[in-house]
């Protein structure tokens, strides 16, 4: 079994229905890959801490969250083949 993660970030802030907006453009990712043979499994989120500039150091990482570093969410879309 073969699988693939892409990147699923839709940009939903010009929409009237952002819901609406955000099922469409996951639909539309879903339908490109599966002309393709791909099978959509689900959408998984990840955490990533960015530390600040000044922290960016190798001991950013000793203070809670990295010393004024930000969480960053991103999500993913599992395809498998």
């Amino acid at each position: 079994m073969e699988y693939k993660v892409m990147p699923f970030a839709p940009d939903v802030s010009e929409a009237e229905d952002q819901h609406a907006e955000l099922a469409n453009q996951l639909q539309k990712l879903i339908n490109e890959q599966a002309a393709e043979g791909w099978k959509f499994i689900r959408i998984e989120s990840s955490n990533v801490i960015v530390p600040a500039p000044a922290q960016a150091g190798c001991f950013s990482m000793l203070s809670p969250a990295g010393g004024g570093s930000t969480i960053t969410r991103f999500d993913v879309a599992v395809f498998e083949k």
